[in-house]
């Protein structure tokens, strides 16, 4: 992936989809509960009439946040059963969490009979993410997760919404190495966004997006850590400008963000 950290300053990313997923299977029930079941933790039970996040069984909070928002979009939701299963390693970058909701997302809208655009579905499982999760997270991981296609790459805007499905060129091989074990929600994700829009607001721009890291060179008004969190975004947002439209982006497509999925 290109663009780490830019997402929520409104710059562009360039990520891809991966042979790994999450899988949540179920039946609807009519009691008003929803029963939740993982290998990761212990069975949850919540009644639907009271959705709030849990303590415990915090993994929980990924499904119900997607109930929760999906019910205030006017989605009926009597109740279900389901368990989750994947080969996405959790807590290591590859965006388990996002895999996670939005398979919840699609699970339920196909069982009450409901659809929604896709991105819409993306903006939902990233409000699950902030409300009942508490990680002030961008967009990137549930785009990519909807809109990621075998043999290419996602381009997306992070301020217009634009979305770039790119063909790898042929030959071109996306290699992973495990870095280690991490946990946005009980790491300095939420830290490191009010540091980059703290940067922003010194700087006087909109968003970290509106300026080159040839301008922020010159500029000699930040204090050292919000100039180092700075010059990170605006280098990450170049080096997605030089991959995506320079490099792969001579063989792009759009895809049309107002598809329905059910």
């Amino acid at each position: 992936m290109l663009g780490n950290h830019t997402d929520y300053n409104e710059g562009v990313v360039l990520a891809a989809a991966i042979d790994r997923g999450v899988t949540v299977k179920g039946s609807s029930r009519r009691d008003g509960l929803i029963s939740l079941g993982s290998k990761i933790g212990r069975r949850v039970e919540v009644p639907v009439a009271h959705l709030r996040p849990q303590n415990n069984e915090r993994w929980s909070n990924y499904p119900l946040g997607v109930v929760s928002e999906l019910i205030a979009q006017g989605i009926a939701i009597t109740g279900f059963s389901a368990n989750v299963d994947g080969n996405v390693p959790a807590g290591r970058g590859l965006s388990s969490s996002a895999a996670f909701e939005v398979a919840t997302a699609l699970f339920l809208l196909k069982l009450f009979q409901a659809e929604l655009p896709a991105l819409e579905i993306a903006k939902l499982c990233q409000r699950a993410e902030h409300r009942f999760v508490h990680v002030q997270s961008g967009l990137l991981d549930q785009v990519t997760s909807i809109f990621g296609r075998a043999d290419h790459a996602v381009l997306f805007d992070a301020r217009t919404e634009d979305v770039r499905q790119i063909a790898f060129p042929a030959g071109l091989a996306l290699v992973i190495s495990d870095s280690g074990k991490r946990e946005l929600a009980a790491g300095k994700y939420n830290e490191r966004q009010a540091e980059t829009g703290a940067a922003a607001q010194k700087l006087g721009m909109a968003a970290l997006r509106d300026i080159s890291s040839a301008e922020l060179a010159a500029r000699h008004d930040l204090d050292p850590l919000l100039r180092k969190r700075a010059l990170h975004v605006v280098g990450e947002i170049e080096r997605v400008t030089r991959g995506g439209f320079a490099g792969l982006g001579r063989r792009c497509w759009f895809r049309r963000l107002d598809e329905r999925i059910a």
